[in-house]
């Protein structure tokens, strides 16, 4: 399905996303995960009818702007980011569809304002993720040196998106449940991508590679999930992130009204086994359909 443009200035930042789908359909804002954008949907865009699908590129991913200098990307400043987006777009009543990092910032949206949220459909992930307070030294330090090297690396260039796509899908980094098809990392590889004087490079904030200085404890995570009233739908991933976490099965376990689906698939799943995971949204929003 062809994709429309959005462009929003919020009282803080300039952001851009995708559109599909009718203006008057059932309005869902969905939001792709870590070092990912807005294509991330675009996979399961065609299989959606009836649905006005806006995925949005989170501040300093994909085509949106950039955070300041000197500031940092928090969890608390994209949950107020997205509310601002959601705020212009007129969108007073509305679901939520979220991968990943995503999901995490859709789960604590959901929690916070349950008047907004009419459904939550989350993949591969449940709440944002956790760590023991004694961890709390151990991960600021680790964050603090990595901060001060990355300030200082200068940009990886590639002659054209298709090297800077081969680049990503090979890297060591990367392990394997997170790896995609060379077609869906071209996707997001095309828009999560810039044109210098010398050649391609990534258009994300270079600062993202820090990650999150400090992580919620369980039992914050727990009390979040708690306040969810909004019929939610996990699609969980069968060769994805969340079957190895132990604390998991606690989130689930409060969850109110939580459907828990498996769909086979790695940690990008909307991606890679795109019709399996929009049967099961379009199934859902539509039974939840205000």
């Amino acid at each position: 399905m062809r994709s429309e443009e959005i462009d929003i200035q919020t009282p803080n930042l300039r952001l851009r996303g995708l559109a599909w789908g009718p203006v008057n359909g059932i309005p869902v804002l969905a939001i792709h995960g870590w070092l990912d954008n807005a294509a991330s949907f675009a996979a399961i865009s065609g299989n959606l009818p009836g649905i006005r699908l806006i995925a949005l590129d989170l501040p300093g991913h994909g085509q949106s702007e950039h955070r300041p200098h000197g500031t940092s990307y928090y969890a608390d400043d994209y949950v107020m980011d997205i509310i601002a987006f959601a705020n212009e777009l007129g969108w007073q009543r509305f679901s939520r569809l979220g991968h990943s990092m995503g999901a995490a910032l859709a789960s604590i949206i959901a929690s916070i304002l349950p008047e907004r949220i009419i459904s939550l459909a989350v993949i591969d992930n449940l709440g944002p993720r956790s760590s023991l307070p004694e961890d709390g030294p151990i991960m600021l330090e680790s964050k603090v040196l990595h901060s001060l090297s990355t300030t200082k690396k200068g940009l990886t260039i590639y002659a054209n998106t298709e090297e800077a796509a081969k680049a990503r899908l090979s890297s060591k980094k990367i392990p394997p449940q997170l790896r995609m098809s060379y077609l869906n990392t071209l996707a997001l590889t095309e828009r999560g991508t810039r044109v210098t004087e010398n050649g391609i490079t990534w258009s994300s904030d270079p600062r993202l590679l820090i990650g999150a200085l400090y992580y919620f404890t369980q039992e914050q995570v727990l009390a979040f999930l708690k306040r969810i009233s909004a019929p939610t739908l996990l699609l969980r991933a069968s060769k994805g992130n969340l079957w190895k976490r132990p604390y998991m099965q606690e989130r689930y376990d409060i969850m109110r009204n939580l459907t828990l689906v498996d769909v086979s698939g790695p940690h990008h799943v909307h991606m890679e086994n795109a019709r399996k995971v929009a049967e099961h949204a379009l199934s859902f929003f539509r039974t939840n359909a205000p």
